[in-house]
């Protein structure tokens, strides 16, 4: 397996992974809380409770960890001189969704926990004064993980296009400058002085 299609394989798993995990916290913004933002403070509570109980899975974590380290991979592996072009873009796109972990550790994680704490046995002044707690700020930094992730894809979906971008560009540019003409006819070519 040549070192291009190590850099290559490596960089489309974690576009791959990245875009999962996007696509996830999207369907989060744009349908699973505006429908439960309509539900009462008990539907509520008991469903994001058992969703974030639920989501803790082998295929949520393998996509969770597997964007960044598969992004650090990628990294590592476009050290070399002929990858160093797509380097910034994959660094810019571990960075962001490095941002995208410590936002769902420090902040989603720890307002998951506490809303547990009230899911079944408090009463409704309790699940209400909980909710108010939870929600808004919940689905805010969760706004601002989905936008640094899709940022994180588009990034690392750039790196993946450059190198083909690079391979097209020198031919496209001799051509332009008419390099290509030049062939055994061509003015000023080997066999020109035979026209003189």
């Amino acid at each position: 397996m040549s070192m291009r299609l190590w850099q290559q394989s490596a960089l489309a798993a974690a576009v791959v992974a990245t875009g999962l995990m996007a696509g996830l916290f999207f369907a989060f913004t744009t349908a699973v809380m505006p429908a439960l933002r309509r539900s009462d403070d008990r539907t509520f509570t008991e469903a994001m409770t058992k969703i974030n109980v639920d989501i803790v899975n082998g295929w949520f974590l393998l996509c969770f960890l597997g964007a960044l380290g598969l992004s650090v991979l990628a990294a590592l592996l476009h050290l070399t001189p002929g990858g160093r072009a797509a380097l910034p873009w994959i660094i810019a796109g571990a960075v962001l969704y490095l941002a995208v972990i410590v936002i769902t550790g420090t902040i989603n994680v720890p307002l998951n926990d506490e809303l547990a704490k009230t899911a079944h046995a408090a009463g409704l002044t309790e699940l209400a004064t909980a909710r108010h707690h939870f929600e808004d700020r919940w689905i805010a930094w969760n706004t601002a993980r989905t936008v640094l992730n899709v940022a994180s894809f588009a990034c690392l979906v750039v790196a993946l296009t450059l190198p083909a971008r690079l391979v097209v560009t020198p031919a496209a540019d001799l051509k332009t400058a008419g390099v290509a003409s030049v062939g055994p006819h061509a003015p000023g070519s080997a066999t020109d002085w035979s026209r003189h």
